[in-house]
């Protein structure tokens, strides 16, 4: 249990998931992956209309 590190996740709208555990290399990547792919697909989200208002002008 070298490589392995001591995670606290926290989500909480309206107080909901609170996880603390041993999480290994591949474990913390994964959820480093999930959050940058979420911030990408709202800021996509965010930006479509301005695209659309751009190639229409």
């Amino acid at each position: 249990m070298t490589n392995y590190s001591k995670t606290k996740l926290k989500i909480q709208l309206k107080k909901g998931l609170e996880m603390e555990t041993n999480a290994s290399p591949f474990i913390r990547v994964s959820i480093g992956l999930a959050i940058i792919l979420t911030a990408l697909s709202i800021f996509a989200l965010s930006i479509a209309p301005l695209i659309s208002v751009i190639r229409w002008w």
